[in-house]
């Protein structure tokens, strides 16, 4: 009974705080999966796509723009800011003169029934040495 009453009265207070630690509702489960998810690869001159740790010295050109309206012609998908982030980071920190031609592209999975469906968007046409077998 008194795991019953503590259990209540938790809910009641991180409904009434909003996720302010440590009590939280777990909005992060309520809400339906997404249709559609997302991340930034590398795509070589082959149509190989690698993670951009298998290549090194970056040079891309143009801006490297990732935010959701910069593939926003796709329609709506999720994205995880912090693996974008460190994407980018990976590119600037192994920045270079370049190699083989590389696309740096959003690749979008359409997950909404029926075999998964792939869309690339493309961020950048770039240059890169690659150091990794393809995954």
């Amino acid at each position: 009974m008194v795991a019953l009453f503590a259990f209540a009265f938790y809910v009641a207070l991180a409904g009434s705080v909003h996720n302010l630690y440590p009590f939280s509702t777990f909005a992060m489960f309520a809400g339906g999966h997404a249709a559609r998810a997302s991340r930034i690869v590398a795509r070589d001159g082959a149509g190989r796509v690698h993670e951009v740790d298998g290549f090194a010295r970056w040079r891309c050109d143009g801006p490297l723009r990732v935010e959701h309206d910069a593939c926003a012609q796709h329609g709506a998908y999720s994205q995880v800011d912090y693996q974008d982030r460190a994407a980018l980071d990976f590119l600037g920190a192994h920045a270079g003169d370049g190699g083989e031609p590389v696309d740096l592209v959003r690749r979008i999975w359409r997950l909404d029934g029926g075999a998964p469906a792939i869309e690339d968007c493309l961020v950048a046409h770039c240059r890169a040495a690659n150091v990794a077998e393809p995954r």
